[in-house]
């Protein structure tokens, strides 16, 4: 039995969604927090509750032309957990100090 998107209304053969692959950016009116989705439960942004607004064209381009700052910020990642275990094994107060 044919159905309906419920996203666009278009008639379906099979019970799907064709405009599941679409992804939406809304923006956050109060901290500004950037959030990539299908959609956005109950409107309102997930850390501090504030409205949302959609961002109509939100083109990032060639992914890989972020590909150093995602090095880089995997190597600060790294390095920050490494600290971090390096300060829990620490056997002395100056040791923890320093780290």
């Amino acid at each position: 039995m044919p159905s309906s998107c419920p996203k666009c209304h278009k008639v379906l053969e099979e019970d799907e969604i064709c405009c599941a692959q679409i992804r939406y950016t809304w923006r956050c009116k109060n901290c500004f927090k950037l959030t990539t989705a299908f959609a956005v439960p109950y409107g309102k942004c997930f850390l501090c509750g504030g409205m949302l607004e959609v961002i109509a064209e939100r083109n990032l381009g060639d992914p890989m032309r972020f590909h150093a700052i995602s090095d880089a910020v995997q190597i600060d990642l790294e390095s920050f957990y490494y600290y971090k275990l390096a300060r829990e094994r620490a056997t002395t107060p100056e040791q923890r100090l320093v780290l």
